[in-house]
């Protein structure tokens, strides 16, 4: 820029105003063109270094790798809430197998998803969701199997077992 496309824009401006803008434009453009040069200078060197497009594609995957590790983390976070929802809603009940366990928690999910169901309580989704099943949980009343008077219990060490069992065999070595 020079004075006389100064005094153009500006008509009424003093010498002194010209000079002071002068000034700040020289030190603005210096630094530009400071930061330039530097900015050409390290694209330089890295290109020196190796392939710029191999080291934006390897940010990129970085970058997308780091985005699915916030997703999966989030996902977990998700489902930890929701299993710690499902375990409130049960009450602690222990079911017939891992299989029913993780086909209600799937129902209760989705029922927790569908708009219809928003503001009710875990519990009242829950006992919607199994009102007329049954053979859900284990019946803790049952007693447990057990063997009759004549049956012989295997020791707890199963190499005792089985030396007691063969101590008459004379093929048997143990």
């Amino acid at each position: 820029m020079k004075r006389d496309e100064i005094k153009a824009i500006f008509p009424d401006a003093t010498d002194d105003q010209i000079t002071r803008t002068l000034n700040l434009y020289g030190t603005s453009v210096g630094d530009l063109r400071t930061q330039l040069g530097t900015a050409t200078a390290d694209l330089e060197a890295l290109r020196g270094k190796g392939d710029i497009d191999a080291i934006i594609k390897d940010r990129d995957d970085w970058k997308t790798k780091a985005e699915g590790y916030e997703a999966d983390a989030r996902n977990k976070a998700e489902e930890a809430e929701l299993s710690k929802r499902f375990a409130s809603a049960h009450g602690g009940k222990k079911f017939v197998n891992s299989y029913t366990e993780q086909g209600l928690l799937g129902e209760f999910k989705a029922e927790i998803a569908k708009p219809e169901n928003q503001g009710k309580a875990d519990a009242d989704i829950y006992s919607a969701l199994t009102k007329d099943r049954t053979d859900l949980y284990l019946n803790e009343r049952q007693n447990p199997n057990v063997p009759g008077a004549g049956a012989v219990m295997p020791p707890k060490d199963a190499d005792a077992y089985i030396a007691d069992k063969y101590k008459d065999n004379p093929f048997f070595k143990g």
